[in-house]
């Protein structure tokens, strides 16, 4: 079969492969299309040595309508497929809803061709989409990074730091959130001097990165939901504003925030610091905390 260019489309709204993952488990091609395919909508398909299954549901807040095949045409470029090679799918078919409480009969066209990377069983719309913004960043280092003030990588899973992120000397505001960074990766950071808001939240680490004490601009901390029990000698020097330092592992209120007298906000609940409060109250110049 020649295998055009196309796109899938459903009640006249394009869906391109984007919007689609393919995950092959129990000698089965899973097939599975979310956001731009209908509102609220998804389209299911499973494909197995000789038949398939197409389905269709849309979405709402009180309901879902179950779309029912009442004709389709499914073939693949090839039946000889395994994980990490690349297929295309093409889809002809006419999906009905019929509501008969209603009156209601919905008619759904699909017809197309997808190409899709075929993935394990683990692969999610996450995991494509950490994917897709880790390219995106490889992208930014390629043109101009010294002109990107704002760079987020959190919430993709990073094990470590790409290199490429010492491209981008004119950073101000940095978030690697949510990952599973080592201490050692933020060596990486020590030559980004424009640093003044930076989210290292929910990364595991039994300690503050040496590197933040040579952030000299650094006005905004977040260390949330690590495993933090002390912070380290010049700390204090730090002209912080702000500093989320809750659900750690301090267990005495840090000396070091005694000092530090540009300090206007301090979050630091879920610790095991007990009074912690009456310790922040001595600090009169503090707006807000908890």
């Amino acid at each position: 079969m020649n295998f055009s260019n196309g796109e899938l489309k459903g009640e006249q709204i394009p869906i391109i492969s984007e919007d689609c993952i393919c995950r092959y488990y129990n000698d089965t091609l899973n097939v599975e299309c979310s956001k731009g395919f209908f509102v609220g909508g998804t389209i299911d398909l499973k494909i197995f040595s000789d038949s398939f299954d197409l389905r269709a549901y849309k979405y709402s807040c009180t309901y879902t309508d179950h779309f029912e095949t009442d004709k389709s045409e499914i073939a693949l470029s090839s039946k000889d497929y395994k994980v990490n090679d690349s297929i295309a799918i093409k889809i002809d078919a006419q999906m009905v809803y019929t509501d008969t409480t209603r009156d209601y009969i919905d008619t759904l066209k699909i017809h197309g061709v997808l190409r899709l990377a075929v993935r394990d069983k683990e692969y999610s719309f996450e995991k494509k989409w950490q994917e897709e913004r880790i390219q995106e960043f490889y992208e930014l280092s390629k043109n101009r990074p010294d002109t990107i003030t704002s760079l987020r990588l959190d919430n993709l899973d990073l094990n470590f730091i790409p290199d490429e992120i010492t491209l981008f000397i004119n950073l101000k505001k940095l978030d690697l959130g949510n990952n599973n960074l080592s201490i050692e990766e933020f060596s990486k950071l020590s030559v980004l001097q424009n640093i003044e808001e930076l989210s290292i939240r929910h990364n595991k680490l039994n300690q503050l990165p040496a590197e933040i004490l040579n952030f000299q601009n650094l006005q905004r901390l977040d260390i949330f939901a690590n495993k933090i029990s002390s912070f380290p000698k010049g700390f204090s020097d730090l002209r912080l504003i702000e500093l989320q330092m809750e659900s750690n592992d301090f267990k005495k209120f840090p000396s070091e925030l005694k000092g530090m007298t540009s300090l206007r906000k301090l979050y630091m609940s879920g610790n095991k610091i007990d009074d912690y409060e009456n310790e922040i109250k001595k600090m009169n110049q503090i707006e807000d905390y908890n």
